[in-house]
């Protein structure tokens, strides 16, 4: 049995907690009940401000490493969401379900989330389940009902091919194919023990081969393009720049993350 980790000190990811406690705090004022009364209306905000602090911070419990990971995917979902120039409230929605994508991996034990070797057949299928796992337990929010879809289906392909429901092409939300992106070159530009770490060049050449079979070929276009801003790929760069626990069955740079 793996030992638990401390919790976080204030300290510690400062700039993380900063930046997310923006996120959550304005996704709770556009999403709380605009007829309500501003007493009530900060009440509702604040419990949900809460609630979304604790999905967050279970994440960190759960390993501070797959924190990191969607802390850096929801980084890379704000940048594409501003290039796509996004209206606020549904870029808000995309980069938090960026940040809770891998929720459902809480109930994945970390000996197989954390696994330097290839894993098993049945280790695949319980990780392939994460998807789900992930909107079953945002399903009990009633205001994450957008983010929700999202999560479930970030690892459908554009081609058919991925799952849980097999959609392809526009079928699969918006936001899903936003944060598949977001997840894969995460993973391609991150250390990994089982795979070898690609440079942001190369992450972004294989999401070109991938385009229109594994990701929304306009997107990955779109992302591209925005990353030959020297700016935008400096900052990007910093924030993906962790080493991070594996989460793929796969020692390619892509046909990246499936699971």
């Amino acid at each position: 049995m793996s030992t638990p980790q401390p919790f976080p000190q204030r300290n510690m990811y400062a700039h993380e907690f900063v930046e997310q406690h923006a996120l959550l705090e304005t996704f709770a004022r556009l999403n709380s009940p605009a007829d309500a009364d501003k007493t009530l209306q900060h009440e509702l905000e604040q419990e949900f401000f809460e609630a979304l602090s604790v999905l967050t911070l279970t994440l960190w419990a759960k390993d501070p490493q797959l924190y990191e990971h969607c802390y850096r995917v929801q980084r890379i979902t704000h940048y594409l969401t501003q290039a796509l120039k996004l209206p606020q409230a549904e870029g808000i929605t995309i980069e938090l379900a960026g940040l809770l994508h891998d929720i459902g991996k809480i109930a994945i034990h970390n000996d197989v989330l954390q696994k330097p070797t290839c894993l098993t057949s049945e280790e695949f299928q319980d990780i392939k389940g994460h998807a789900a796992r992930g909107a079953q337990i945002l399903s009990h929010i009633t205001m994450l009902d957008k983010v929700m879809p999202m999560i479930y289906h970030h690892h459908e392909r554009w081609d058919g091919d991925g799952y849980p429901s097999g959609l392809r092409s526009e079928a699969i939300p918006f936001g899903a194919r936003i944060v598949a992106i977001a997840d894969a070159f995460e993973v391609m530009t991150s250390h990994r023990a089982y795979m070898t770490t690609c440079t942001p060049a190369q992450a972004l050449e294989e999401l070109r081969r991938c385009a229109g079979t594994q990701f929304d070929p306009v997107l990955v276009d779109r992302f591209c393009t925005a990353l030959q801003d020297t700016l935008f790929q400096q900052e990007l760069i910093v924030k993906v720049s962790y080493s991070v626990h594996a989460e793929l069955n796969d020692n390619n740079c892509a046909d990246t993350p499936q699971v």
